[in-house]
């Protein structure tokens, strides 16, 4: 299990990032591109929350997942822009599950991994914020995912307000952020945070 090997985790995805940097191709055409991202997606659960590989996969998701957005030369952005098509469908197959992931992670995992979650977060919202559900077109697979997140709240109790309310509120937030544009991903970090610190009852639940 990942848990018991996390220093490996941590090793795999540091390099798979820099793959993805330095030589993209490797990525983008790799046979089991899709099995990595899936291996990724496990390993934010199965981890349970240990800083460095969380980490490591967070940073490498959020990468793969924001691939139009990467500091990368010229050469290597065609690279990237010729594999747009599985690089999407990487997002699309595992979007959801990395949301639930992440939110798990904001609400009742280690604080010092919230900005990385939030980024994964933003990252994937941004690229489907567009993308219309197949049997619902009129909203997006960003606003279906983040409607069936099911929230869980440490304790079973949550000081600041209802949390289904609070949740609902950020998600909308969210999505209006994305629908803004990439700038805002600070911002975007930021209310998840204050999320969190309103479902463990540290701050009031109008602070969203």
């Amino acid at each position: 299990a990942a848990h018991d090997c996390t220093n490996l985790v941590e090793a795999y995805f540091d390099m798979c990032q820099r793959y993805l940097l330095f030589c993209p191709a490797a990525i983008v055409f790799c046979e089991v591109l899709s099995s990595i991202a899936s291996c990724g997606r496990q390993c934010l659960a199965t981890c349970k929350g240990e800083r460095n590989s969380t980490r490591a996969t967070l940073n490498f998701l959020d990468k793969l997942i924001g691939w139009q957005r990467l500091p990368v030369p010229p050469e290597s952005k065609r690279t990237l822009e010729s594999g747009a098509q599985r690089l999407n469908e990487i997002t699309a197959t595992n979007g959801k599950q990395v949301i639930q992931s992440c939110i798990d992670m904001i609400v009742g995992g280690p604080r010092m991994l919230w900005p990385a979650a939030g980024d994964v977060i933003f990252s994937v919202v941004l690229a489907s914020v567009g993308w219309p559900v197949p049997e619902l077109p009129s909203i997006s697979m960003a606003q279906q995912w983040l409607e069936n997140v099911d929230i869980s709240v440490p304790n079973g109790d949550s000081k600041g307000g209802n949390p289904a309310m609070v949740y609902r509120q950020t998600a909308d937030e969210l999505l209006v952020m994305a629908r803004t544009g990439p700038n805002m991903k600070a911002k975007s970090k930021i209310l998840l945070s204050d999320m969190s610190l309103a479902l463990n009852g540290h701050k009031a639940a109008e602070i969203i």
